[in-house]
C-alpha cells in the first residue's frame, strides 16, 4: 500500500486493503437501512458504507470548492 499526498492509499494489484473495525454511536435505523440498500446492490454492508462515505466526502469537497470566492487580485482580498 502506497500513501498518496491526498491521504488516500494506492494498493498494488495483489495487495488487499487492511480493514479495521470501527465503533461509532449511530441511530440504529441508519445501519438497518444501509444494510437493506447494500443487499439491493449485492454488496457487503462494509463495502457499501465505505463507498457511501467516499461519495459523501467527494460531495463535501466539491461544495467547499464551489463556495470559495475566487479573488482576482490582492487588492480585492484586502477590501
Amino acid at each position: 500500500m502506497l500513501p498518496l499526498d491526498s491521504g488516500a492509499t494506492l494498493t498494488l494489484m495483489n495487495e488487499k486493503v487492511l480493514r479495521k473495525p470501527h465503533n461509532v454511536k449511530i441511530n440504529p435505523d441508519v445501519p438497518h437501512e444501509a444494510h437493506i440498500e447494500a443487499l439491493r446492490s449485492k454488496k457487503k454492508l462494509g463495502k457499501w458504507l465505505e463507498e457511501a462515505i467516499e461519495e459523501k466526502i467527494e460531495r463535501e469537497q466539491k461544495n467547499l470548492k464551489q463556495k470559495r470566492p475566487a479573488a482576482t487580485g490582492l487588492s480585492e482580498v484586502i477590501r
